[in-house]
């Protein structure tokens, strides 16, 4: 049985980024997930590709606090 999860890990950037890419309701513009807008979605989503395929930078201001944890 494929939980979920596991059919997300096993999705390819491709697959995986129109998942992530939105338009904002405030701004008409679309929204990557690394934080850029963009006018088109083709241009936001080959950012968030590029995103995703980058290497995870902890950031100094980040919470990592998460609900129940002490």
């Amino acid at each position: 049985m494929l939980r979920r999860i596991d059919r997300i890990r096993k999705m390819s950037l491709d697959e995986l980024s129109p998942y992530l890419v939105h338009k904002s309701s405030q701004t008409d513009k679309w929204l990557s997930p690394s934080g850029r807008t963009y006018e088109y979605y083709d241009n936001a989503l080959t950012d968030c590709e590029e995103w995703l395929d980058g290497e995870y930078k902890r950031e100094e201001d980040e919470n990592y606090e998460f609900y129940g944890s002490n």
